[in-house]
């Protein structure tokens, strides 16, 4: 073999793509984290609806003690 045949030549090729739109990008972020935001606010109001719910359906005796240690 020669020098010259033991030589390769390689070429790469690629595919230049565009670049992202941060724009874009930056807008479905917002609007990700507002809908989150909305749905742990819903969650919470939920929440809080509920343990008052709770707490107006079931009236405290205000003779029972709240601790074990006061009924002693």
């Amino acid at each position: 073999m020669s020098k010259d045949a033991s030589i390769r030549h390689i070429s790469i090729r690629s595919i230049r793509k565009n670049p992202p739109d941060y724009t874009k990008l930056g807008r479905a972020l917002i609007q990700l984290a507002q809908a989150k935001a909305e749905a742990e606010a819903e969650a919470e109001a939920q929440a809080q609806k509920d343990s008052d719910a709770d707490s107006s359906a079931s009236p405290t005796d205000d003779k029972q003690p709240t601790r074990p240690e006061e009924h002693l």
